[in-house]
């Protein structure tokens, strides 16, 4: 607690508005009243002229601290006690004499401080207030004579790095990056911004404040940015990035036919960003088959495809073309398939044999069967066969294990009449 007199006059050493430094920036911490931003001193000289402070701070020539004091703008330390505005009261009595001017260094220690201002040197006379008993000095209204007087020059600090993010975008495409919040704490500026974006640890890959980089695959990574200032002095930052797989797109297939029993063959076509990506492909020849084709070997577009068309019909293939990350485009096509007449002869080989000849399709299967006009028309299937041929020599048992009977084959040229049909089986 600090009594005071009222019957003796006292100086209220005060600013209202707040002190600004060498960059215009307010010292006491306004809007923040309690942060240290500066500090302040009172000193006392016995003629006009106001000396500079030595390497510690302390006044020299004739000047010396008032009382010994220095206060700190932004701490609550008696008997200097910050308003809540962001200004500052320092009461003293009895009312000193001489001659009073402040000084503020731009650090909260003297250790710290580069620069400093000090106001004009005021009396008691000129700031003798109404009341008679309490004299005023208000640092803003006299002003700072100067403030931006080098007080040791400023080591040079390192700029700060800031690489932004995190980012994602899509394999292929690129990803534009943003340093621009990097900046330099001592304003020599920030010569050059270099990028590492394949985690190498090496800056060499892009340059820049906003540079774009393409990743060819899918990956969850790392860049980083280094940024140099004028003094030549480097900060670094990372940030994190996502780059998500794109899938293959397949080409449309135009309507395709062919004829039974031929073989049909197209281009499969599909891009991927990814250009890194493995492929496959795989068909669904809506007939029950499917034909796989990659990633073993690896397919590449165009692939050509082809496969052997056994039946007749009209259809719709699906071809999906999937790759490694686990992305998959589809197409689907028309395919006739044409049916193709089937041509037989039949030549009798006495005494009791026949032999059939048709027009085959390679590899394929046929049902034969067998009816004799007698028995009326009852098909029955004597069997099925791969080719284009078969000998009819009877069978002793027959089909009912009756011998003599209308559908016994034991002695087909005994038939008045005997039918054949050759029917493709289907190979599903």
């Amino acid at each position: 607690m600090y009594a005071i007199d009222p019957m003796q006059p006292s100086w209220n050493f005060s600013t209202r508005n707040g002190i600004v430094d060498e960059n215009g920036s307010l010292l006491p911490g306004r809007p923040n009243p309690y942060v240290p931003g500066a500090i302040v001193q009172l000193i006392q000289t016995q003629d006009d002229v106001i000396s500079p402070p030595d390497e510690n701070g302390n006044p020299t020539g004739d000047d010396t601290l008032y009382l010994g004091m220095t206060f700190y703008i932004g701490q609550n330390i008696p008997p200097f006690h910050p308003k809540p505005t962001g200004s500052f009261t320092y009461t003293f009595q009895p009312m000193p004499q001489g001659k009073l001017y402040a000084r503020i260094f731009n650090k909260a220690a003297i250790a710290d401080s580069t620069y400093y201002g000090q106001t004009s040197i005021i009396t008691a006379n000129q700031v003798l207030n109404s009341g008679g008993l309490v004299y005023y000095f208000y640092v803003d209204d006299y002003g700072l004579t100067q403030t931006n007087i080098l007080f040791r020059e400023p080591s040079a600090q390192a700029p700060v790095a800031h690489a932004g993010g995190p980012y994602s975008g899509s394999e292929g495409h690129a990803i534009t990056f943003n340093a621009s919040m990097s900046y330099d704490p001592d304003n020599s500026g920030i010569l050059s911004y270099l990028w590492d974006m394949d985690n190498d640890g090496e800056f060499d890959d892009a340059s820049g404040i906003t540079p774009a980089y393409t990743w060819t695959g899918e990956t969850t990574t790392i860049v980083r940015v280094q940024v140099t200032d004028n003094d030549g002095l480097t900060g670094a930052a990372e940030a994190m990035v996502k780059v998500y797989n794109s899938a293959p797109v397949v080409m449309n297939i135009g309507a395709q036919s062919v004829n039974e029993g031929d073989t049909l063959v197209f281009e499969a076509v599909f891009s991927d960003d990814g250009v890194d990506d493995t492929h496959a492909i795989h068909i669904n020849w809506d007939n029950g088959h499917t034909s796989y084709f990659g990633f073993d070997d690896h397919v590449a577009s165009p692939y050509e495809v082809s496969f052997l068309c056994m039946d007749a019909g009209l259809y719709n293939p699906v071809v999906t073309v999937y790759d490694n990350d686990g992305g998959a485009s589809y197409v689907t096509f028309s395919l006739n398939v044409a049916a193709q007449p089937l041509n037989t002869s039949i030549t009798l080989l006495p005494p009791t044999a026949i032999a059939l000849v048709w027009d085959a399709v390679p590899d394929k299967e046929y049902d034969l069967y067998f009816c004799d006009e007698a028995a009326s028309i009852i098909w029955q299937k004597i069997g099925s066969v791969t080719g284009n041929a078969f000998t009819d020599h009877g069978d002793n048992d027959g089909f009912d294990n009756i011998p003599g009977t209308p559908d016994d084959r034991s002695a087909p040229s005994e038939s008045t009449a005997r039918l054949y049909k050759v029917i493709p089986r289907k190979f599903y």
